[in-house]
């Protein structure tokens, strides 16, 4: 059984190397929620339903709503309700909508969702780091960029909700992340919305290394997995939260980053990643900065694996303790686990038709199981 579920995984693995650059396609039909009589795009019913789906986690829906509102605006078809001066109804789309703080980070989201999602399907051009049968590590020069990017496959053998539990509880980070003095979400937005702060305490003569990032995830249902954006955010207010660096301390750069997991079996969950991470760091050349980055992930992914494998006892506790929050999360998550539920069942049926066939063999050989 297991030679089986490694081969499953293995095949994964390589069927994510294989498969051709794809974009991922909008299905939802959002129009009717957005529209009047005439089936015009109604601005601000749209404009609603926008922010309700960007608090919530649906994040292709806004996608799609934000599509509908630009192409009525450039089809001159778009409706006010609130005035009907052109003027007016320039401001409102141009200068308001078009500057709010959330349609920007749901911009942003969407730019890198859209760079980053092909890359999942077509590694062509990346160099090869790490390949082995349950996790590859592959890296490029991008342009503009002062070091590599890395893209990360491994195999986690956990469910999904390990890992999660594993990294919203940001204050037991230092247990498992190496170097973390400090680890807070100074604010969760939604389950699947939040900032995280860190500091890395690092040996002398190096400052201390500090990291404000947003992290936003929403459920890919075609595809059955989670997608994650994460990104720095700079000191200042942000999300209502004043973020600022400790004196003394350097803020490390993450561009573009983003996740992907999906459940491939039982117990079984594919972790896909591309990084940009950029510490900071002057006095040492670039060709050490990429070696060092290469060597730390090496060691970082199978510690990764190991931990969200094996969840401390603590990490269950937090679960529990937090049922509200979680509750939240594992809702908007549905699909996924409903997967993972699938792939459950299914092992259920395949080791009752096992049993049966071996009940089967005994029976015609006279051995019995208490003979064994």
């Amino acid at each position: 059984m297991k030679l089986v579920l490694n081969t499953i995984v293995i095949a994964c693995l390589s069927l994510t190397m294989q498969v051709n650059l794809r974009q991922y396609e909008f299905r939802y039909n959002v129009r009717p929620d957005i529209t009047n009589e005439n089936d015009q795009v109604v601005f601000e019913k749209a404009a609603d339903l926008l922010n309700q789906y960007l608090f919530s986690d649906k994040i292709i829906k806004s996608f799609q709503i934000e599509d509908e509102i630009k192409k009525s605006w450039e089809e001159k078809t778009l409706v006010f309700e609130t005035t009907q001066d052109p003027a007016e109804q320039k401001k409102i789309y141009e200068e308001r909508f078009n500057n709010e703080f959330m349609v920007k980070r749901m911009r942003n989201t969407r730019r890198v969702f859209e760079l980053r999602y092909p890359l999942l399907w077509d590694q062509e051009g990346w160099d090869q780091h790490v390949n082995e049968p349950d996790k590859k590590i592959f890296y490029k020069k991008e342009k503009g960029n002062n070091i590599i990017t890395q893209y990360i496959e491994a195999v986690l053998y956990s469910p999904l909700m390990n890992s999660l539990i594993l990294s919203n509880e940001v204050d037991l980070h230092s247990s498992w992340i190496p170097n973390v003095g400090q680890s807070k979400l100074p604010k969760i937005a939604s389950p699947l919305h939040t900032v995280l702060h860190q500091k890395f305490n690092l040996p002398w003569p190096m400052k201390s290394r500090e990291q404000f990032l947003e992290s936003q995830s929403f459920v890919l249902e075609d595809d059955q997995a989670l997608f994650t954006v994460v990104s720095t955010i700079p000191d200042g207010k942000f999300l209502d939260v004043d973020l600022k660096a400790s004196h003394g301390s350097v803020n490390m750069i993450f561009r573009d980053c983003i996740s992907y997991f999906k459940p491939i079996g039982v117990n079984r969950t594919l972790l896909q990643m591309i990084i940009y991470f950029d510490p900071q760091v002057q006095f040492l050349p670039k060709w050490f900065m990429d070696y060092f980055i290469r060597s730390v992930t090496g060691i970082a992914v199978p510690y990764m694996q190991n931990s969200s494998s094996d969840l401390p006892e603590v990490y269950f506790e937090r679960y529990r303790e937090r049922e509200e929050f979680y509750s939240q999360l594992r809702e908007e998550i549905q699909v996924i686990l409903d997967k993972e539920q699938e792939f459950l069942e299914e092992a259920k049926k395949q080791g009752s038709h096992q049993q049966q066939q071996q009940d089967k063999k005994e029976d015609r050989s006279g051995i019995k199981d208490d003979s064994l």
